[in-house]
């Protein structure tokens, strides 16, 4: 008879606790504005179960200079996650989610901090998605942010230019597959410009991997007719890398349109290729083709619904995920049900409060 072992982990420093009480303190004593959400959640699969809660705490000031506006943000994510199967493990950790100083004027920003930096037209399978791991079927659209400096400017006709210089990380960002080298400066810029048929934009990111280059190459257009359709596409080459692999290019297609059925229900369809090269940039060694499909359906003011359904034809990888989500001015529940190939069958349950 096997006998479940209790581990325990606690990674919640006695600074990060200080800290989170000054920042209470001075929320109340210079007027910060402050949010907090709490959420209790459970998830359970055929393989690994868990439960935990997440505070969520956020304070923000903005202070108008007359000639520009002062904004600061700062946010913390404290959790307290278990697993538990045939053993039991209980993890406590705290981290900062954002903190950033930016100045604002009426169509022109500079920022610099911890802050989210995305972009793109796709939705599910995304080309772009460079600095974030945005999941479609997360109600709160968590992600990790990068500490970087962003300058963008926007203009009367709709057309913008991003350029930022990022802080290098040896973890890999978004959809990276290297890690980069720690404290290196990555840097890139964006510019979207609206065209006949529509929005096209075209961006650029380079970055040290310790043993090499990567040079970034990515455009996207949307067009909005009829249908709602995109097209986006990232192409990476790897100079003087460790890595076999010498480019890596994303190409993805999608369209979205809503159905007049009911309240009014919206599909959205994306497929996506994946190539990958060691040594000329026509002759793929590897590919592979995903495909994802996306209904979301409102059931009244305060309910709505949420359907994903995606493959991958080499891997033989699916998944297939739902959810419903009631809300309220200070209240929320979540109920997610998922099949997929790795992990196997799960249902979840997210209650959150928002004071």
């Amino acid at each position: 008879m096997l006998i479940p072992r209790l581990h325990h982990t606690i990674s919640f420093k006695a600074m990060t606790c200080l800290l989170l009480t000054l920042l209470c303190f001075s929320s109340l004593v210079f007027a910060f504005e402050n949010k907090n959400r709490l959420s209790f959640y459970a998830d359970i699969a055929d393989k690994n179960s868990l439960a935990g809660i997440d505070w969520m705490m956020e304070l923000s000031k903005n202070v108008d200079l007359g000639f520009m506006e002062l904004a600061g943000e700062y946010s913390h994510l404290s959790r307290l996650k278990t697993t538990f199967g045939e053993d039991f493990d209980a993890d406590m950790s705290g981290e900062h989610y954002r903190y950033y100083l930016s100045l604002n004027r009426p169509q022109t920003e500079i920022r610099l901090g911890l802050q989210r930096l995305n972009f793109g037209s796709a939705k599910v399978l995304r080309p772009l998605m460079w600095f974030d791991n945005i999941d479609p079927m997360d109600s709160y659209q968590e992600t990790k942010g990068v500490e970087a400096l962003l300058w963008r400017h926007h203009w009367l006709n709709s057309a913008n230019l991003w350029l930022w210089g990022i802080r290098g990380a040896e973890d890999p960002k978004g959809n990276e597959f290297i890690g980069g080298n720690k404290n290196s400066l990555e840097f890139g810029g964006r510019i979207q410009y609206p065209t006949l048929i529509g929005d096209a934009g075209i961006c650029y990111h380079q970055r040290n991997l310790g043993m090499g280059d990567e040079y970034r190459l990515g455009m996207d257009l949307r067009m909005d007719h009829s249908i709602g359709s995109w097209l986006e596409t990232s192409i990476s080459y790897f100079n003087k890398s460790s890595q076999t692999i010498n480019y890596s290019a994303f190409m993805s297609v999608g369209a979205d349109f809503v159905l007049d059925i009911g309240n009014g229900l919206a599909i959205t369809s994306e497929c996506m290729l994946h190539a990958l090269s060691n040594g000329d940039l026509f002759k793929v060694t590897y590919d592979d083709i995903a495909l994802a499909a996306m209904t979301d359906y409102p059931l009244g003011l305060l309910d709505s619904f949420r359907l994903l359904m995606s493959h991958t034809f080499k891997q033989k990888e699916y998944m297939i995920a739902s959810s419903w989500l009631r809300t309220y001015d200070m209240l929320s529940f979540e109920i997610g049900l998922m099949k997929a190939q790795k992990r196997g069958s799960s249902i979840n349950l997210i209650i959150s409060s928002f004071f």
